[in-house]
C-alpha cells in the first residue's frame, strides 16, 4: 500500500521515547581508562595507536555520544566516588585524610571487639 494511502493509529502518533541507560562510575572509569591507556597495533608491529571512541563504543556497547560526553567531563568523573551512578548525589572519593581521629579510633576498637565476640559486622552497623 502506498504511503499516501496509509493511516496511523493513535498509538503510532505518540513520540518515540528512547530508554535512558544508567552507567556505573566503575563502567565510566573502565571506558576512559581503555581510551587513555590501551594500545592497538598497526600494520608495523612496532607502532601502536590509541583506540577511537567508536572502537570503545563497539567494545562496551555504549553510544559514542555518551563516551564523548564522558571525555569532556573526565575531571568530574575522576573526582566522583567509585560506587556512584548517574542520577545519584555525587560525592568526593576517599582522600585518606582523617577528619575525626578520636571517632575513627573508637569505631575501630568497637569493630574489633564485636568481631572477637563472633558477631557479624555489616555495612549498616558502621
Amino acid at each position: 500500500m502506498p504511503i499516501a494511502e496509509r493511516q496511523l493509529s493513535q498509538k503510532e502518533l505518540r513520540p518515540i521515547v528512547y530508554p535512558e541507560s544508567i552507567y556505573s562510575q566503575n563502567q565510566r572509569l573502565q571506558v576512559l581508562t581503555f581510551l587513555e591507556s590501551h594500545q592497538i597495533p598497526l600494520s608495523d608491529p612496532r607502532k601502536l595507536r590509541k583506540p577511537t571512541q567508536q572502537e570503545a563504543s563497539d567494545l562496551y556497547q555504549i553510544p559514542r555520544r555518551t563516551i564523548s560526553n564522558w571525555i569532556r567531563k573526565k575531571k568530574e568523573i575522576e573526582r566522583v566516588g567509585r560506587g556512584s551512578q548517574k542520577g545519584r548525589e555525587e560525592w568526593v572519593g576517599y582522600t585518606g585524610q582523617v577528619l575525626w581521629p578520636e571517632l575513627e579510633d573508637q569505631l575501630y576498637k568497637d569493630f574489633i571487639q564485636r568481631r572477637k565476640a563472633g558477631r557479624i559486622v555489616r555495612l549498616g552497623w558502621f
